[in-house]
């Protein structure tokens, strides 16, 4: 048992380090300052101020070569210039390390071989001076981190990680020239093994960046079947090694997903794609990924070939607005675009409507929701679209997608490259269509959405298509009411967690188009025992424009008490037929225990904070009955002893409604970061003074000769 107790004695001695700190193992659970849209500036020196409302951060790619320009010399100028700049803005950075190819020159005159591919030059990675130097450089720059002042240093967001050709899993974008050089996939997922180890060692050497937060660009493979490692490239084989190994051994929550999610909508085969990928994204998938909470993603629409396509051309405010809404319901979080884009002032509805809705992913944390209203003409769906009416379901049936169309022209749909269409699918069909297109294959066939959802859309409204002018953004799809159809009212229910706590106030938004002089319509709205209340009542004037119209509520009850079991509807209130685009919602939720708490001690900085710089977050100070704005008074710190075979951790509980919820982790090697919510069961509780209760927890140590144990705290 000494060898036990010495392990445990070291976990209590670290204690307010190892259960304090926002660490590289906890997930993130509520939606961070630095969700939405990112600009990536490489470096140079652009004035965003005017764009912060719209934006979260700026993004860069510093390069190894500009940082060690000579063997040892470090320049992290670069880095410093931009965290001044986005703590001066008060926003945020991330960069990606670029290595690979962006290496110093001198690595090749210290002996590290150059690789000629038939697509560029590069390192030899295997090569073991070459992992010394890169190490090397790992080690440099996570001083640098550790050295930073703290008001620069929570200035950063995270960091992507790139041990290969950019950001991207490849180490060469090309064949070897000499063949000697080739890399097998056992020895790439053992070279990015060896990586990805050495670059987070470097990282949690230092106390003061532990706590920063790494993104992936990995395979989904998470190692459990090793059957899905048959039957594909060698190349994808080394990369499905590597991502399992790093989803068994690390915190995977943040990563990358470029196509087609970041760089458009309707992609033919979306479909597919999106069932494959909301689950994790949304923190609901099979196996449970993260605790249950949600990925954080990121994706780029910074390159001209993606950004600026010549489907995407035919309206670029369309295409820049309509993907940020299909972005955002697919469960993008960090989009990032180039000052080029940024700086036109022409897309800022996209960007601010990415910003806003980024990472607002759970309803019962969440403050926004939307819904955008459209129809879509899938013409893989043979039950709305029947094979004895429109033709063979078969994705080449020209003729079939010709007679959908014919159905709907009235409405505005059509396609300007049907070839497209039937020959092309995901990122290539995105890159390749020279025009709009209505009538896809195997979409996302539905409003747009997030927490809202329209109760029968097509029994209670009519689908449109491009309405208005293309200088708008809000036209590339519609609903109507019908009047003569009996079609006079939509209804809208929000998720039941959305409400599940009352909110003080809900803002509504609306955004209509003005066609008709003297077309009246209502926005009505859960009042609860007040029964079914207008929020607005509009009077349009015909002038042919896209408007909006807000209002905030403070009786808004939304618990489905309207009609077809609805909180909100859009009401047709003559005879004539209004076009809307959206209904967004913002709630501002009642204060939290800890929020009053916060306010009673008036402190500065949010939840994650550690104001007085005693180790202790804020949070953990609430939930441990310590003082935040005095470092002496920690609150009532957990105590440990053995009990036969077993160790006995002692925590305080809030009683009462704390909107907290406290659990033990454990492991037994502390490098592994494996931390896991398991291994240990609650032997008792007792009463404390103050609003609190004491936790008795037991961890069986049968036949271990270490054991680790921290407290997690953490908001409902």
């Amino acid at each position: 048992m000494r060898t036990l107790q010495t392990h445990i004695l070291l976990c209590m001695t670290t204690f307010t380090a190892m259960f304090a700190c926002l660490g590289y193992g906890d997930y993130l659970t509520r939606r961070p300052d630095y969700a939405g849209v990112w600009v990536n500036t490489f470096g140079n020196v652009f004035d965003l101020t005017a764009y912060t409302n719209c934006i979260a951060g700026e993004a860069g790619r510093p390069r190894w070569s500009n940082m060690e320009p000579s063997q040892g010399v470090f320049d992290f100028s670069e880095l410093d210039t931009v965290l001044t700049r986005a703590r001066n803005n008060g926003y945020y950075y991330y960069g990606s390390f670029w290595t690979g190819p962006h290496a110093p020159d001198w690595i090749y005159t210290s002996g590290v071989p150059l690789v000629v591919t038939d697509n560029g030059d590069f390192p030899y990675y295997l090569d073991a001076d070459y992992k010394t130097y890169v190490t090397n450089y790992f080690d440099a720059l996570a001083d640098y981190m550790a050295r930073l002042p703290e008001d620069k240093r929570a200035r950063i967001a995270f960091f992507q990680p790139a041990f290969g050709s950019t950001g991207d899993r490849q180490l060469y974008k090309g064949m070897p020239v000499d063949p000697q050089y080739n890399i097998s996939s056992d020895q790439y997922a053992a070279f990015m093994q060896e990586m990805t180890t050495a670059f987070l060692d470097a990282f949690h050497a230092h106390p003061e960046t532990r706590e920063i937060r790494f993104l992936w660009n990995a395979d989904d493979y998470n190692g459990s079947d090793t059957n899905e490692l048959t039957g594909v490239s060698d190349r994808l084989r080394g990369e499905m090694l590597y991502a399992g190994w790093l989803r068994q051994n690390h915190n995977v929550q943040f990563r990358k997903q470029q196509f087609t999610i970041a760089i458009g909508y309707m992609a033919n085969n979306e479909q597919d794609q999106d069932d494959d990928q909301r689950a994790d994204f949304y923190g609901y998938g099979t196996p449970l990924r993260h605790d249950g909470n949600p990925e954080f993603v990121r994706g780029e629409h910074n390159d001209t070939k993606w950004a600026e396509t010549p489907m995407a051309r035919q309206a670029l405010k369309w295409h820049y607005y309509w993907t940020a809404v299909s972005s955002v319901d697919r469960g993008l979080d960090a989009w990032e675009t180039k000052p080029d884009y940024i700086l036109t002032g022409n897309y800022n509805e996209a960007f601010g409507f990415s910003t806003r809705h980024s990472f607002q992913k759970k309803p019962g944390k969440a403050t926004h929701a939307f819904i955008a209203l459209r129809d879509v003409l899938d013409y893989s769906d043979s039950v709305r679209f029947p094979a004895g009416t429109y033709g063979s379901v078969n994705k080449d049936n020209t003729a079939r997608i010709n007679a959908i169309l014919a159905e709907f022209a009235a409405c505005g749909a059509t396609n300007e490259d049907t070839v497209a269409v039937t020959t092309k699918t995901g990122n290539v069909y995105l890159l390749d269509s020279t025009g709009l297109n209505d009538c896809v294959w195997n979409v996302i066939d539905r409003n747009y959405r997030r927490h809202i959802t329209q109760y029968d859309p097509n029994g209670t409204s009519k689908g449109l298509w491009r309405v208005g002018s293309t200088n708008e953004p809000y036209g590339r799809f519609a609903r109507s009411f019908e009047h003569a159809a009996g079609k006079n009212a939509m209804y809208f229910m929000c998720d039941d967690d959305l409400f599940a706590d009352p909110a003080e106030e809900v803002a509504l938004k609306v955004i209509y188009y003005d066609q008709i002089a003297g077309s009246t319509w209502a926005l009505q709205y859960d009042a609860g025992t007040n029964g079914f209340a207008t929020a607005l009542s509009v009077t349009c004037v015909g002038d042919s424009s896209w408007k909006t119209v807000s209002v905030t509520l403070t009786n808004a009850v939304m618990a489905h008490n309207g009609p077809n079991g609805s909180d909100l509807a859009l009401v047709n209130t003559d005879s004539l037929d209004d076009v809307f685009h959206m209904i967004e919602l913002e709630r501002s939720p009642r204060p939290t225990p800890y929020e009053n708490w916060a306010d009673d001690f008036r402190l500065p900085g949010g939840p994650d904070n550690d104001d007085d710089d005693d180790g202790l977050i804020n949070l953990y100070e609430f939930g441990l009955d310590g003082n935040p704005t005095n470092s002496a008074s920690l609150g009532r710190i957990p105590s440990f002893g053995i009990n036969g075979d077993a160790v006995e951790y002692i925590h305080a509980k809030r009683t009462g409604d704390s909107g907290l919820r406290y659990f033990l982790e454990t492991t037994e090697y502390l490098i592994s970061n494996d931390w896991k919510n398991s291994g240990y069961m609650i032997a008792g509780t007792g009463s404390l003074t103050n609003g609190f209760n004491a936790l008795t927890n037991r961890i069986d140590t049968t036949g271990k000769n270490r054991q680790f144990i921290r407290l997690v705290i953490e908001e409902n």
